[in-house]
């Protein structure tokens, strides 16, 4: 099944849970063998290879013409005109501005067009793209389009077709870094994650959660280079229970931990079953914990239980110890084998995973 089926799957399954609820979900082992068997790596291509401080750049871009009003596909469209030149496109934003030309991105009844301007006369025009907006408005007899359009038009002779090639290429990689984890994982796709682990997968349980998807997609959307990873996190049953329902609480973080007051989330499985046996946390809220029965029974079925979670980790900068937020300008702290963030609503409990000696 392709990202997009899986996509399109979950997006209808967590639809159907109602608002404010959760629901898990089960998902059957059929082969209990040792993880250190090889399984099939995670469906996902690698993406575009560029300079990764030229995508940092791009997406800063896409999210600073995306704050003047602009869709991120229009900003892109723009860029691209641009050669990739933010200041140029800035001043088409200007430019455009000064004429009321504006975005159709967000207006459904509009789908099939891309901008629209109103003429001299108060007639509304549309165009699919900016090429497009340029020739028509240079056919328009009208002094003000035609001055507009010759200005445009000068700016995007200036870019030649490598520059455009090297500007698609940073598009189609911002856009792969942004595909989100609602595609999911198949069974051996976890286990393959779990192969640091020298314990047995038990079960899966998958985690439906209306309101913290939507809190976690709104995050996302407002980062401009979410980086998005699965990680995990280790914690005793109760715990999880809890966050699988309420989200995170960075409120019940440790000010003590090497990065201070975070959640902390790790790369391999292995160091977060050192933390699976944490007592339930001062301050959370059991009453609201929906405890399924495989979570109420882990300890007298004496499991390892632990979360693999979406986290968007974004730009990651250098912790230290008692802070309670990243430095300015990034997103996360953390090291080659743990990533640490402050915002709950950067990550998404997906998965709560049962393993056993």
């Amino acid at each position: 099944m392709g990202h997009a089926a899986r996509s399109l799957e979950w997006d209808l399954r967590i639809a159907t849970v109602e608002s404010k609820r959760m629901r898990l979900e089960y998902h059957k082992i059929k082969d209990c063998t040792s993880n250190n068997q090889k399984t099939s790596a995670p469906d996902e291509s690698p993406g575009p290879k560029v300079d990764k401080q030229q995508l940092s750049a791009y997406c800063e871009a896409v999210k600073r013409l995306c704050a003047q009003g602009l869709a991120s596909d229009q900003a892109a469209e723009i860029l691209m005109q641009c050669g990739g030149d933010l200041d140029a496109a800035e001043l088409w934003v200007g430019v455009c501005s000064s004429i009321g030309l504006f975005s159709m991105a967000g207006d459904s009844s509009t789908a099939e067009r891309s901008w629209a301007w109103e003429d001299d006369w108060g007639t509304l025009r549309f165009a699919d793209t900016l090429s497009d907006v340029v020739t028509v408005m240079q056919a328009s007899h009208t002094e003000t389009l035609i001055s507009v359009a010759s200005v445009i038009d000068n700016l995007s002779m200036a870019v030649t077709s490598e520059m455009r090639k090297e500007v698609a290429q940073l598009e189609s990689a911002r856009q792969h870094a942004q595909q989100p984890c609602a595609t999911g994982l198949s069974v051996p796709q976890i286990q393959s994650q779990l192969q640091s682990s020298k314990l047995k997968l038990v079960a899966i349980e998958e985690v439906l959660n209306p309101a913290l998807w939507k809190a976690y997609t709104q995050q996302k959307e407002s980062m401009a280079e979410p980086n998005e990873q699965w990680l995990f996190h280790g914690s005793g049953p109760e715990n999880i229970a809890n966050i699988s329902a309420e989200g995170f609480d960075v409120k019940l973080a440790n000010p003590n931990g090497s990065y201070g007051a975070g959640i902390y989330f790790a790369r391999d499985s292995s160091t977060s079953q050192n933390y699976t046996g944490r007592v339930p946390l001062k301050g959370c809220n059991q009453q609201a914990a929906i405890q399924p029965e495989m979570l109420r029974n882990a300890k007298s079925m004496k499991l390892q239980v632990m979360l693999l979670c979406s986290v968007l980790v974004g730009r990651v900068g250098a912790g230290q110890a008692r802070q309670t937020a990243p430095p300015a300008g990034f997103d996360s702290v953390g090291n080659s084998s743990v990533s640490v963030v402050y915002n709950a609503a950067q990550a998404y409990p997906r998965y709560i995973i049962f393993l056993q000696s």
